[in-house]
């Protein structure tokens, strides 16, 4: 899957209208949203150097201004390589689209392969170019500017056959797939609680940022954030489940939302 697929896998789930791409109409069907259990789970990585595989990488235009204007002391101040930053600048090339009738450019890094030898998978493997070791832990050389779809390995949304979009915490595929070791659980208490909701906010924003500079302006992520902060640490297991965005008649609802933290259900005929 090329990375604009992949862009436009996740901002299908959000967007209220079909997206025409280059003459190519993409949508997905749904009847709602709603959270599913793990959404607050922790997702925390102990830098093992399993994932991360090699491929290219392309940046909307927010991005791409991040990356022009990201100081080398960002990259200092997080004990990276400067010249890293440097090399994405000078190999990455603009690329238009179409997109809802409008040119759209994006910045594509085509990332070469590369293999390394990962102690905890026993052998060499192929490794995403900006990936190196340092005192034993796997890193990402532009961890401070990389693109939205290295940003959500763990946010996922699994669309259920009743037309409902469930995001997700999910490990689904990285244990037996990539060997990963960690073990995702509920927070600990309220301070953690809120950081993962604020990690997994700006998740959500992140996709619409890139919705938005793809001229695609119309989501529900909005809607969804806005939920989202009105979950209390307090009961924020009944607020996960169900729908609680409906999208068409009531005759398609098939589930409740019980949790009304603020106002009720929000639905969209």
């Amino acid at each position: 899957m090329k990375n604009i697929d992949k862009i436009l896998h996740y901002i299908k789930f959000f967007a209220k209208h079909p997206i025409e791409i280059d003459g190519e109409i993409q949508e997905r069907k749904r009847n709602g949203f709603r959270l599913a259990p793990t959404f607050f789970h922790t997702d925390d990585c102990i830098q093992c150097g399993r994932c991360c595989i090699g491929e290219d990488h392309v940046y909307t235009e927010h991005e791409w201004q991040r990356i022009l204007s990201c100081p080398d002391k960002e990259f200092e101040d997080e004990n990276l390589p400067v010249f890293r930053l440097h090399e994405l600048r000078e190999n990455t090339f603009p690329e238009t689209h179409v997109i809802n009738g409008k040119e759209i450019t994006v910045y594509v890094h085509k990332c070469p392969k590369t293999e390394m030898f990962i102690p905890a998978k026993g052998r060499v493997k192929q490794t995403c170019n900006w990936m190196f070791e340092q005192n034993g832990l796997y890193r990402c050389g532009i961890h401070p500017v990389v693109s939205m779809t290295c940003d959500l390995p763990h946010t996922r949304m699994f669309h259920a056959r009743e037309g409902t979009v469930s995001i997700s915490t999910a490990q689904y595929g990285r244990n037996w797939a990539m060997g990963c070791p960690i073990t995702f659980r509920p927070p600990k208490d309220k301070e953690e609680f809120e950081y993962i909701k604020n990690r997994r906010i700006a998740k959500l924003q992140s996709i619409a940022d890139c919705a938005s500079d793809m001229n695609i302006q119309d989501t529900y992520i909005p809607e969804i954030i806005e939920y989202i902060q009105s979950i209390p640490y307090e009961n924020y297991e009944d607020a996960l489940g169900y729908d609680f965005i409906h999208i068409g008649d009531k005759e398609n609802i098939q589930n409740t939302r019980k949790f009304v933290p603020k106002k009720h259900t929000i639905r969209f005929m």
